[in-house]
């Protein structure tokens, strides 16, 4: 395994452990995150309005995937297919992505309290930085067409 794949593997091994602790100190954050993530975005709540919470609960886990499953980000994946869907069909908009993961982070932190590692915080960032570079790559590839 080269060095990139195994720090990529021990990333997402840390990002997986700080969500099964929010897990198991907070239960089920889903609600928490979108009420986060809406008031961080009007426009996303916007465009978010006929959400149930099932429709919700649907969002939270393919963005969970995204978090934990380095494939996703390969061309052709799951990310390029959501990106697709979302960006063109539902008129979501690059920066909703950042907020939501903003709002995840927030929330994750908080229901962790004093059990949050700083070596998680490195990973959600390189994590979210990675998947961010490509929302934005596509968005800007989308409207230069």
């Amino acid at each position: 395994m080269a060095m990139a794949d195994l720090e990529i593997e021990q990333e997402l091994a840390l990002i997986e452990a700080s969500l099964a602790a929010a897990g198991e100190l907070g239960g089920d954050i889903t609600e928490t995150v979108f009420t986060e993530f809406y008031a961080r975005d009007a426009a996303a709540a916007e465009v978010m309005q006929h959400a149930d919470e099932h429709m919700q609960g649907r969002m939270f886990s393919g963005v969970v995937e995204l978090l934990l499953e380095d494939k996703h980000l390969q061309p052709g994946g799951y990310l390029d297919w959501e990106l697709e869907n979302h960006l063109l069909a539902y008129g979501a908009e690059a920066s909703m992505y950042q907020s939501f993961f903003d709002a995840l982070l927030t929330v994750v932190e908080q229901v962790t309290g004093t059990a949050w590692q700083n070596d998680w915080s490195r990973a959600w960032q390189n994590r979210v930085a990675r998947i961010m570079a490509q929302v934005n790559a596509f968005d800007e590839s989308r409207l230069a067409n």
